[in-house]
Formats: C-alpha cells, sequence, structure tokens
C-alpha cells in the first residue's frame, strides 16, 4: 500500500497522532487528500473550489511548528472541507447559489478560524443545495455530488458536499451546517457520523444563515472520535456570536473513548414505537434499527418506551418557520447589499435582475411560502404552538432516559432525480427530515451515525441506513458516549464506499 492510501485510511485522530508524532508530514497528508480529491472529483462531485496552495501553505506552517519544538493543536495537519456556506477569506463563498458567484469574503467564519487553531488544513468549499434548502443536494445551479456507495442515490442534503467528500476520502472530516437535519440525513445516507450540537453550542458567526433559529454547525466525520475531536475544537462561546453559550466545553474526546470502553451500564434509551410505526419504516429500516438496540442492549443499556410529538406535525411546523425565517433572510439579496448589483443600475434594475438570475427554483419555492406564513398569523401561532410542544414534549421523553432513539430516515436510500437540474418533484426528498426535525425545533443535540446497512439486490448495492440518538439541552457528552460505546461494538464498524482508493487500499 502507497503512503498516500495509508494517509487516507486513518482516521482524523489517527492522522493528527502521527503529524505530532513526526511519522508523517503534514504536506504529505495535504498532498495524498488533494490527490484523491483529483482522482475522485468526476464521481464525487464534491468539491466547488479546491486550494492547494492555501492547504499547502497551511500544512506547511504545521510543518514547520512541530520542527521548531511547538505545541500542536488536536487536529494537527488534518486535511478537512468546508460547506460552502460559510465565508472564507479569500475564496470565494456562494452558498451554493448563482446570487453569490464572484462573490469573496473579506473574512473567515468562526468555525474556519477554530479549526486553523487546533492546526487543520483546509482543502476547499463544498457543495450544497442552495443556500440549504435541500435534503438531496440536487436543489443547486452545479451539478450534484454522488453518493460514494451508490452513483444511483443521492448523498443526502444539504450537506451533500461535506458528506461525499469524507465518504469518499477525500477530505478527513467536514464541517456542515444543519436546519432540520442537513447534517445528520447526508450522514446517514453516505454510513457517517454527523453530530447537529445544541443550539447556540458552536458559533453560527460567518455562517450564510437559512433560519437562524433552527441553524446549528456541526461535524461530519468517520467514527465518533473523529466527530468528538472536531466538536471540541468548535463549541464555546463566540463574543461574533450572541447567541452562542457560556457554558464550559466538556472533554468530548475524553468521554467518548472511556464510554467505549466501559460500555452503557445504567444507561436507559428512548424509543417512540407508536411513532415509528405511524411514520412507515421501510423493511430494511426497521430491521437495521431493531439490530441497533440490540447492539445497544449488548452494551448494557436498558431500552425503554417513550412518547414523542407526531413526527408529521413537526415537519409541517418546521417548514412553516424555516420558510419564513429564510424569507427575511434572503431579502438582503436585492442587488444593492448583496447579489447581482451593476454599478450605476437603478435599485429596481438590480433587484430585477437578482430575482430573475439568481435564486433557483427550490429557494423560490420556499420564499413564496415563507412570505404567505409572515401575512398569516394564525399559520404562524399554530407552528410555534408546534414548536413548544416539541420542546415540552421531548423534555418529557428525556426525563425517562437519557437519550433518544430512532432511525434517521425511513428509507435506506433516495435514488437520484431522473432528469438533469432540479427535481421535476417539489416535495422530492421533503419526508427525509420527518424523524429528525423534531430535535431542530427543540434545539437540542443529535447525531447520526451507521446502523448497518440495506441488503443488496436487485442489481441494487447496499446502501448505508443510519441511527439517530437525541439528547438533553447541552447534552453532546451524553451523546457522544452512548455512541462510541454503540459504534465499538456495531458488527458492520469501519466499512469504507467501494471504489474510492483508486490504489486498491481498503
Amino acid at each position: 500500500m502507497s503512503l498516500d492510501a495509508q494517509i487516507l485510511t486513518l482516521t482524523a485522530g489517527e492522522l493528527a497522532d502521527a503529524v505530532r508524532a513526526g511519522r508523517i508530514g503534514a504536506v504529505e497528508a495535504a498532498r495524498a487528500y488533494l490527490a484523491q480529491i483529483e482522482a475522485t472529483a468526476p464521481r464525487l462531485r464534491a468539491y466547488l473550489r479546491v486550494q492547494p496552495e492555501r492547504a499547502l501553505a497551511e500544512a506547511a506552517a504545521v510543518d514547520a511548528a512541530r520542527a521548531r519544538g511547538e505545541p500542536l493543536g488536536p487536529l494537527a495537519g488534518v486535511p478537512y472541507g468546508l460547506k460552502d456556506s460559510f465565508v472564507t477569506a479569500g475564496i470565494e463563498t456562494t452558498a451554493g447559489s448563482r446570487i453569490l458567484a464572484g462573490w469573496v469574503p473579506p473574512y473567515d467564519c468562526a468555525a474556519a478560524r477554530r479549526l486553523r487553531a487546533a492546526g487543520a488544513v483546509l482543502l476547499g468549499k463544498l457543495a450544497l443545495d442552495e443556500f440549504g434548502m435541500g435534503a438531496t443536494g440536487e436543489h443547486s445551479p452545479w451539478p450534484a455530488p454522488m453518493n460514494p456507495w451508490s452513483s444511483g442515490h443521492v448523498p443526502g442534503g444539504s450537506s451533500s458536499g461535506p458528506a461525499a467528500a469524507v465518504a469518499g476520502r477525500a477530505a478527513a472530516f467536514a464541517i456542515g451546517s444543519d436546519t432540520g437535519g442537513s447534517i445528520r440525513v447526508p450522514a446517514a445516507r453516505c454510513g457517517l457520523v454527523g453530530v447537529r450540537p445544541t443550539w447556540g453550542r458552536v458559533s453560527r458567526a460567518g455562517l450564510v444563515a437559512f433560519a437562524s433559529s433552527l441553524d446549528a454547525v456541526g461535524p461530519l466525520a468517520r467514527d465518533v472520535g473523529d466527530a468528538a475531536r472536531v466538536l471540541a475544537c468548535l463549541a464555546g462561546q463566540d463574543p461574533e456570536d450572541s447567541t452562542s453559550l457560556a457554558d464550559p466545553v466538556l472533554d468530548y474526546p475524553a468521554i467518548a473513548a472511556d464510554a467505549a470502553a466501559r460500555g452503557l451500564a445504567g444507561v436507559t434509551v428512548g424509543v417512540d414505537r407508536a411513532g415509528l410505526d405511524r411514520a412507515g419504516l421501510d423493511p430494511d429500516v426497521a430491521a437495521a434499527f431493531a439490530a441497533a438496540l440490540g447492539v445497544l442492549a449488548a452494551a448494557g443499556a436498558a431500552i425503554v418506551e417513550v412518547a414523542l410529538p407526531d413526527a408529521a406535525e413537526l415537519l409541517a411546523a418546521y417548514a412553516a418557520l424555516s420558510s419564513a425565517e429564510a424569507a427575511s433572510n434572503l431579502a438582503r439579496y436585492d442587488g444593492v447589499r448583496y447579489g447581482l448589483h451593476v454599478p450605476g443600475d437603478s435599485y429596481e434594475a438590480s433587484a430585477a435582475a437578482t430575482r430573475a438570475a439568481g435564486f433557483g427554483p427550490e429557494v423560490k419555492r420556499r420564499l413564496v411560502l415563507g412570505a404567505l406564513i409572515q401575512r398569516d398569523p394564525a399559520l404562524q401561532a399554530k407552528a410555534r404552538a408546534a414548536r413548544v410542544r416539541a420542546r415540552t414534549g421531548h423534555a418529557a421523553a428525556l426525563a425517562r432516559c437519557d437519550v433518544l432513539a430512532s432511525p434517521t430516515t425511513v428509507e435506506p436510500g433516495l435514488p437520484v432525480a431522473p432528469g438533469p437540474g432540479d427535481s421535476p418533484e417539489p416535495t422530492r426528498g421533503l419526508g427525509s427530515d420527518r424523524l429528525v426535525v423534531g430535535a431542530s425545533l427543540a434545539g437540542l443535540p443529535a447525531l447520526s451515525l451507521p446502523a448497518g446497512f440495506s441488503p443488496a439486490r436487485d442489481g441494487q448495492p447496499a446502501l448505508p441506513i443510519g441511527l439517530h440518538l437525541v439528547g438533553p439541552p447541552l447534552g453532546e457528552a451524553r451523546l457522544l458516549a452512548v455512541a462510541a460505546a454503540y459504534d465499538a461494538r456495531a458488527p458492520w464498524r469501519g466499512r469504507v464506499a467501494p471504489g474510492v482508493f483508486p490504489g486498491g487500499a481498503t
């Protein structure tokens, strides 16, 4: 196996440890990942922009610091990708939209600053559904990313590029944003760990907003240990985000490692079986979830039944609230402050050009819905009441258990759209979020991790299935502990998407 292939098989934690010990150079790691990006680009289409010069310069700085004997951060020399909804100084940021084509921000988002301080190396900007609005990765003016496990299935959205890159070994980890499931659903579709932290646990400074009261920033990683390490670097109060929380950040990696070794004795896991029956799970997903509960029980956890608010009602409330907030947030793209402004044009001409050529069909649909919601006080009241029920219902359930468990999605995979561009079905992929929006509405921490695979049959490949865990407010440590104990005992741990190693490594 070549050195490049060896580097790609390491987890982020293993690679950082190797760089600190001098067994692998940060520049060597960056070159290995840049080569993998180039080799897989035609198939994955995960990156909108790759930054090889910047990546190699950042990696060289890590190697130089080590040579001087300076202490290195917990992600020293680890290459990663950043969803293109995060602003980056000197690098075009589009949020997956023509509206922002050519915009080069003058500053870095909080996530990029904190990861650079931890020693991570930015490879480039990753594809997404336009402004984060979509569950498939297909709602963008650029070619949609592909699922590394199956070219005939979507990688999930809106963090489609981050999921495709990590599963395709084109990034050691990636940073995404999650409004109603946009980290967790792609993680499930691509066999990864994806974490949505408590709202406010990670700074949103420099994230192009979709729905501000729902947006959260978190990692997509290959295993729980990597997710814990990255989250520990991201979390904490930020003076540039007034909604960020001041609560101390715990040692997530140590907590996860301890739980992986110790097991789950004394831990209770709540399951809303009646709600899952109403959701209409695919039989393969139901079987995988039952097997996952078996792994949790074998690790020492007790499974208890709980009741949660109706998922269909929460999905409708999420659609209303997120669209209304998006209509306000995206009103700034008027051709003057942002958008297709041409010096000398009138305000009206610039605004008309922005509306005509800027937003894609999915964004326009949500903006129209949001404008209607904003004009209907009765609908707003219903949506807000459902959000309160999400919070109180989850609090009541979590009073009876340590974490909640369900599948992440109701089906093991979603086929790509039959035609180019935007899907012919406006509601396509909307149901992907039905099991995960409750945590978003309640502002709770949640994660998805692999729960096995659907069987290969009828010419279809085996597809990843996700296990969804939800914890109490600021319960990231508890979530990661349960996930780590489960992950260490899961029989499907460590499987790699086919064809991502051109040199034949496994």
